[in-house]
């Protein structure tokens, strides 16, 4: 079967954790496709998809894991660099780093009664995760990112911020087979709920 789940998911919390699944059922086969794009899961043949955001896709069924808080996060040279931002005046002299798929580079914050786009500077744009964290720790500006996996760079990012958040992002694991899913996507989807929404009940519990 085939399943799409983002980068950092799959590479920190999943694949690290499938000898678990495949000892639990030895005759499954796995294709996962690790991936920071919005796949087309019906026409691309997936079975099974992991999105971390919000979902319009109206054809897929599922179930919503939980959310995970964000956090924004500056590194260490670009702090040096620019000061570090104490207020949301203080943006106004700092650069973000444009993920593409937001319409123009904005810092997203809740004001006491809802979520505003402030719009920002930036010198780089990026398409995936990967880049997205890695344009932030060599110093090429403000990100703001799930709080799940940064203990990982703890020492290549700084917190910022704080009170002012992004909103939290759903977490939705999403499958493409109607009323009749067969029983392997059941199983790997029974599986990969147990692994995941236990983390993201603990992250939501530590925020």
């Amino acid at each position: 079967m085939r399943v799409e789940l983002p980068v950092l998911i799959a590479r920190e919390f999943v694949i690290p954790r499938l000898p678990e699944l495949l000892a639990r059922h030895p005759q499954l086969q796995l294709e996962i496709c690790a991936s920071d794009r919005i796949v087309a899961a019906l026409r691309e043949g997936f079975d099974l998809v992991l999105r971390v955001g919000p979902v319009n896709e109206p054809e897929l069924v599922g179930r919503r894991l939980g959310e995970a808080p964000m956090m924004n996060c500056a590194s260490p040279s670009y702090l040096r660099q620019h000061g570090t931002p104490r207020t949301l005046d203080d943006l106004r002299d700092h650069l973000v780093v444009h993920y593409a798929t937001d319409s123009a580079p904005v810092f997203e914050y809740f004001d006491g009664q809802t979520y505003i786009e402030l719009p920002m500077r930036s010198a780089v744009t990026v398409d995936n995760f990967d880049a997205y964290e890695a344009a932030c720790i060599a110093g090429l500006g403000i990100v703001q990112v799930p709080r799940p996996g940064q203990e990982r760079h703890a020492n290549k990012l700084v917190e910022i911020l704080p009170e002012f958040t992004a909103r939290p992002v759903p977490i939705t694991l999403l499958h493409t087979h109607g009323r009749s899913v067969p029983r392997r996507v059941r199983a790997v989807m029974t599986w990969l709920t147990e692994l995941l929404s236990p983390l993201v009940s603990e992250l939501v519990k530590s925020r």
